[in-house]
């Protein structure tokens, strides 16, 4: 499902959002009101350098100046002509704001500004930050606590609104695994087709309907296609019986017919018709379903019984056979010889001196493998031959007997391969999955 991670994804998006928001916002506030604050100590270093400046047009002693600055709760530092420094030391500033004040007499940072007084003197005036640094400090946690505590009331409201938009996505997509696991009926029949999913919705549902109504047809031509091909090779099998019986017939009647080859061609014609009419009725039955009863098979035996075969159909061939050990199989005897026999007819067709079986096992399977050692089929060909009526060259038949052979393999939960060689796995017990 993706919903749950679009959610994701719209809430992260909306708390960042917020998250930028408030942290411009928070930082401006932060730098306007220092802003404020330090103009508040600019204007207090003001009031202070004109107040010293006064002072000491009227004490031009250092150390009485100092002393008086001093009771006056002034902070500076003065030096005279010489060097001297004289510095005052105020208990708590006369001069100030409503700003907070932490605790403890000396500031632990000054905002200063140096002067000129008469007769060579120098003055730093000096104004404690300390209040400012602490309003600040109180202003940003604040901030952050509520930044946290906004982001989380909007990461709730979000997700709540988004599982409530969202809620007809999951209805969509419960819908359409219904229909995937064969629940054709399913639809979602919206309440409401007047908003974007509403209408998605209903779009969905006569898309469904349509869908339904093309595999109904398709369905419904199949098994007529089905029927008309099961029929039409039950037709045609008695006309080319009775052409194959007439011929060989004729043969017996004329031993010495006026033109052989032409009798011959009409006989190798028949067998070869009457050989698709039967794999006809061999599809047509597998589309049906047919009904095999799987037991437990020695696969060597039937290995050699389909050998034999090969070999009086082509005695200049040299069969190579596995040793003659017990091979179990859970298969279909005869549907097993149909494939053996298939894939031995083809191998015959093809090789020039050799053919090659081997065996192998494993705890649940069991596998045939038959190799010629005729030219091969190329890399891109390797499913291909097993689609039904697919030829390579002239010397293949029908193009049905690999089709055939697989459809047997896979109805008793095996599967037929070619990689150079071909590959039949069948299981050795009940209801063994494919490999």
């Amino acid at each position: 499902m993706h919903t749950p991670s679009l959610r994701r994804r719209v809430v992260l998006s909306g708390v960042a959002v917020t998250a930028l928001a408030l942290l411009v916002a928070s930082t401006a506030v932060y730098l306007v009101l220092q802003r404020a604050l330090d103009g508040q100590l600019d204007d207090i270093l003001d009031d202070r350098a004109e107040l010293v400046a006064r002072v000491a047009a009227d004490q031009p002693d250092l150390t009485e100046l100092a002393r008086e600055l001093s009771a006056r709760g002034l902070r500076v530092t003065l030096t005279g002509p010489d060097g001297d420094i004289h510095a005052t030391a105020p208990e708590v500033p006369r001069v100030g704001t409503n700003l907070p004040r932490p605790t403890g007499d000396e500031p632990t940072s000054l905002h200063t500004r140096t002067i000129g007084l008469p007769g060579g003197v120098t003055a730093e005036v000096g104004v404690s930050r300390d209040g400012v640094d602490l309003a600040l400090r109180r202003l940003l946690a604040v901030e952050l606590a509520t930044a946290g505590l906004a982001l989380a009331l909007v990461a709730g409201l979000l997700a709540r609104t988004t599982h409530t938009a969202l809620h007809p996505l999951d209805t969509l997509v419960d819908t359409a695994n219904s229909i995937a696991d064969g629940d054709h009926t399913r639809r979602l029949d919206p309440d409401r087709t007047d908003t974007e999913l509403g209408s998605a919705a209903a779009a969905f549902d006569r898309m469904l309907d349509q869908l339904e109504h093309a595999i109904t047809t398709a369905t419904d031509a199949q098994h007529t296609t089905r029927r008309f091909l099961d029929a039409a090779a039950h037709q045609l099998r008695t006309p080319i019986t009775g052409a194959a019986t007439a011929i060989q017939t004729h043969r017996h009647l004329h031993p010495d017919p006026p033109d052989p080859p032409l009798l011959d061609i009409a006989d190798r014609e028949t067998v070869r018709a009457g050989h698709l009419v039967n794999q006809l009725l061999r599809v047509a039955r597998l589309d049906h379903g047919i009904d095999l009863h799987p037991t437990a098979i020695d696969l060597h035996q039937l290995i050699r019984d389909e050998a034999d075969r090969a070999t009086r159909r082509a005695p200049h061939l040299h069969l190579t056979l596995p040793d003659p050990t017990p091979l179990p199989a859970h298969a279909d005897a005869d549907a097993t010889a149909e494939i053996l026999a298939n894939l031995l007819d083809n191998a015959t067709r093809y090789a020039t001196r050799r053919i090659d079986i081997t065996t192998t096992t494993t705890t649940h399977h069991t596998a045939v493998h038959i190799a010629d050692d005729g030219p091969g089929i190329p890399p891109d060909q390797h499913e291909t031959i097993f689609e039904r009526f697919t030829t390579l060259d002239d010397r293949s038949d029908t193009g049905l007997g690999l089709a055939i052979a697989r459809e047997l393999a896979r109805a008793q939960h095996g599967e037929l391969t070619y990689n150079g060689t071909f590959n039949l796995t069948l299981p050795t017990g009940p209801e063994q999955p494919t490999p």
